[in-house]
């Protein structure tokens, strides 16, 4: 079993049990549901149980097909261990991958098929899925669907189900109750948004001699495996050492101390808000954004000087989530500041490090020069016209101080942006680089 598996089972008990009881119950009587949850991955994993778990499969193992606007959750999904792929059997329809490879998996007709909506309807044309055989889909966070344009592929593979297919979209946003979904039926919602649980938070120690810090704070990234985690130092010089040390291992990483410009500082969290990293090293200093993402995990690779500092660090994940983990990488015979009072259980990591997966997202930082400005619009068909993207690879977008950032996909990111580079517009003319950590 993982660490990140162990830690889920830990912290966040009485939501996954809300969670599935609601959608269990919501199931066994409705067709179409909306479900309304803080929680992102953990989600996906109780609607796939509470499907599985139906009277009506319990002679077979139901067929279920999960829509992602990310395809990069899959892996998060997998290296969870909460969902058993082999037993299940899984094919991951997204875009880079071979189609001979993809239809060889196909052909064993797994239980879970994955995929973004237009690389899905894609296969369907081509026959090499069949849309009947599915007993219910699985929509992730429909409001971004709507954003990034996947409106109509929605509608045209809901019109293809059969009737007896069950049907969950599911939303972080509440006012998603006001926006339009497509249906085939009315729509039954499940809000656990509504539902205050009390805050579940634990922390976990971590035994390291200072000189082992470093490679210990490696294995743990390693373990966590692409969740948004921040890593919390004492000072400045810490945070760049500790930076350096980890891109020399080849494990992606961003810093934010006092040193950076406001551009610096505003390109770092662009990238950590779509996804182009998922580790932030830092002082203090971040607990004063307001912006943060979802964060998962937070490290104290030192302890702050005082309890108002360590709860301030610990309150971020209260942010969207109502539990949360922190580990504490301490010396054998390190003495616990005084708001400590028991050190938190001690646990042991694995050696053998194995990086994570690469993320999906790269950041393209776009500039325009001349009159004008750009709206998310006007972006997204730039990336589709010029920059020869399909939806299902352009990410979140932000506006900065003076200038845009787009996630596109990693694997595409360079030639999109040498496409969009000098691009003419309207009394302007557009500037578009990708930007990146580099590693050391």
């Amino acid at each position: 079993m993982s660490l990140d598996h162990e830690i889920l089972k830990r912290t966040c008990a009485d939501e996954f049990e809300s969670l599935y009881r609601s959608l269990y119950l919501a199931l066994s009587e409705h067709q179409d549901i909306l479900l309304l949850a803080r929680t992102g991955t953990e989600k996906i994993l109780n609607a796939v149980k509470a499907i599985q778990s139906q009277p009506m499969f319990s002679a077979h193992e139901p067929r279920i097909m999960l829509l992602l606007c990310n395809p990069g959750m899959v892996a998060e999904l997998i290296s969870s261990g909460i969902l058993d792929v082999e037993k299940m059997g899984m094919a991951n329809i997204v875009p880079g991958k071979h189609t001979n490879s993809l239809i060889k998996q196909l052909i064993s007709f797994p239980n879970l098929v994955s995929g973004t909506p237009a690389k899905i309807i894609q296969f369907i044309q081509k026959g090499y899925i069949d849309i009947h055989t599915f007993d219910a889909i699985i929509i992730e966070d429909v409001s971004y669907f709507q954003y990034l344009g996947y409106f109509d592929h929605l509608q045209h593979l809901l019109d293809m189900l059969d009737q007896h297919t069950k049907v969950i979209f599911t939303s972080k946003l509440e006012n998603q109750l006001d926006l339009p979904i497509p249906l085939r039926n009315s729509v039954h919602i499940v809000n656990e948004l509504r539902l205050k649980f009390p805050f579940k938070f634990h922390a976990f120690t971590i035994i390291a001699d200072e000189a082992e810090k470093p490679e210990t704070c490696f294995g743990l990234l390693c373990e966590l495996n692409l969740r948004p985690t921040l890593v919390f130092c004492s000072h400045r010089g810490a945070v760049i050492r500790l930076e350096k040390f980890l891109l020399s291992k080849q494990l992606k990483a961003g810093s934010i101390h006092g040193g950076l410009s406001n551009e610096e500082y505003e390109q770092l969290m662009a990238m950590f808000r779509n996804g182009t990293i998922h580790v932030l090293i830092t002082t203090d200093l971040a607990t004063m954004d307001t912006k943060l993402p979802e964060i998962e995990y937070i490290v104290h690779y030192h302890l702050p000087l005082n309890s108002k500092s360590y709860q301030r660090r610990n309150q971020i994940l209260l942010n969207q989530r109502s539990f949360g983990t922190a580990f504490h990488l301490i010396q054998e015979d390190e003495d616990q500041p005084d708001f400590i009072q028991t050190l938190p259980d001690v646990i042991h990591l694995n050696l053998n490090h194995e990086l994570p997966l690469n993320s999906w997202w790269s950041t393209i930082k776009l500039v325009v020069e001349g009159k004008g400005s750009l709206s998310q619009e006007d972006v997204i068909n730039l990336m589709l016209t010029h920059g020869k993207l399909h939806r299902d690879e352009i990410g979140l977008f932000e506006v900065g101080e003076q200038c845009y950032y787009q996630a596109v996909s990693s694997k595409k990111a360079n030639k999109a942006a040498k496409r969009l580079d000098g691009v003419h517009l309207d009394k302007s003319i557009l500037y578009a680089s990708v930007v990146d950590i580099t590693y050391s």
